[in-house]
């Protein structure tokens, strides 16, 4: 019997015996942005990206299941509507030197981010590790799209060479609305190194909160015609 059990583990895929958990499930978000009642589907979040980006006339919901390392930053397309949920977990860019477009995640369309485990902001998750070079922000870079905070974090990224603005969010043409969740712990050089909207972009906040982020100019910054 020994040797028969033996045999039947050596027949299982590796990805089996390593039993890797889910990075993100997904599905359909309900009416009022709840969660969905059921999930289509659970793995990594380059799946979840391309069924949130490949949805038609619904709203993605994305939950986070475990930490993620990206070696890219995931991109929310233009005109799709999804909500991020990071569930205490966080997406981390991982970067320890500066690269060309070093942000952890661009936003085109419409996202929303919230934390549902827990109403302590501390213990939510967060969006970190980005390490830009080329101005186009260290951790959210918006390009066009619309981007709610509601809860999590954004902290620990920096944009410090070129124009090196929006260490946390850069708000390049779009717009941002805070409602919840911390923009703390992020650098940029020169200008805004919580937020930076250089031109084309306006930002709503209403709520959260925006400290020890460090720049030349500030932690917010607004340009002349933002």
């Amino acid at each position: 019997a020994f040797l028969v059990a033996c045999m039947a583990l050596a027949l299982l895929p590796a990805a089996a015996l390593a039993d890797t958990p889910a990075q993100a499930q997904w599905g359909v978000a309900g009416s009022n942005g709840s969660a969905p009642t059921e999930w289509v589907n659970s793995g990594t979040l380059a799946d979840a990206m391309t069924y949130a980006n490949g949805a038609v006339g619904d709203t993605a919901y994305i939950q986070l299941q475990s930490d993620v390392t990206t070696t890219g930053p995931p991109e929310f397309a233009s005109g799709k509507t999804t909500i991020l949920d990071l569930n205490s977990w966080k997406i981390d860019r991982g970067l320890t030197g500066i690269v060309t477009d070093g942000h952890v995640i661009v936003v085109r369309g419409t996202l929303t981010l919230k934390d549902g485990s827990t109403e302590d902001v501390a213990s939510q998750g967060s969006i970190t590790g980005g390490y830009n070079s080329n101005g186009t922000g260290g951790g959210v870079y918006i390009l066009g799209g619309n981007f709610t905070m509601q809860g999590g974090n954004i902290t620990g990224n920096k944009n410090t060479s070129g124009f090196a603005g929006g260490g946390g969010v850069l708000v390049s043409s779009g717009s941002f609305a805070m409602q919840g969740g911390s923009i703390a712990g992020n650098e940029a050089k020169n200008w805004g190194g919580g937020i930076c909207v250089p031109a084309a972009g306006s930002v709503t906040i209403t709520g959260g909160s925006i400290t020890g982020n460090k720049s030349v100019n500030g932690g917010i910054y607004f340009g002349a015609s933002s």
